[in-house]
């Protein structure tokens, strides 16, 4: 077969809005806190939007806690697959794969005059930093517990 049978979307990874979000910071400003967890990086990856352009682009799971009571409560809202494709935020990510991040969102203002104020990430106090970590924690001994029993087939373990 000589023919391609796949479409542009399964070279670029997914067909936008199938199976991935893009990351829209403002409706995660009032968030309390996330917890950023970076599956992946692409440097000058095909932007979607402007053909024959590139952006840096960074993909992650975000557990976003709306109120400090939501994070007490360990009930964090999970959203898989989001892209990361602002500047300052893909690219403060590069190093992360693999890796877990804590952070809130903020907008900077720009310091040159004209110019459009920037997302950026923020850093949350130790204490909030420690609740995150015993929320992920505590999530991964759950799915490991809920992943040994005898009746859980062997390819989920």
């Amino acid at each position: 077969m000589s023919e391609n049978p796949f479409g542009k979307s399964f070279e670029t990874g997914g067909i936008a809005g199938g199976n991935r979000t893009f990351l829209k910071p403002e409706n995660f400003v009032s968030s309390y806190v996330l917890m950023i967890e970076v599956t992946d990086f692409r440097d000058n990856a095909p932007n979607p939007f402007k053909e024959g352009e590139f952006r840096n682009e960074a993909t992650a799971t975000i557990t976003h806690f709306p109120s400090p009571e939501a994070l007490a409560a360990k009930d964090g809202i999970e959203i898989p697959n989001v892209v990361i494709n602002q500047t300052f935020l893909a690219s403060d990510l590069k190093d992360s794969v693999g890796k877990i991040e804590i952070s809130k969102l903020a907008l900077q203002p720009s310091k040159t005059p004209g110019r459009k104020a920037s997302w950026v990430w923020r850093g949350v106090d130790p204490e909030v930093v420690d609740q995150v970590k015993a929320f992920y924690f505590a999530r991964e001994e759950a799915i490991a517990a809920a992943l040994s029993g005898a009746d859980v087939p062997d390819y989920l373990k």
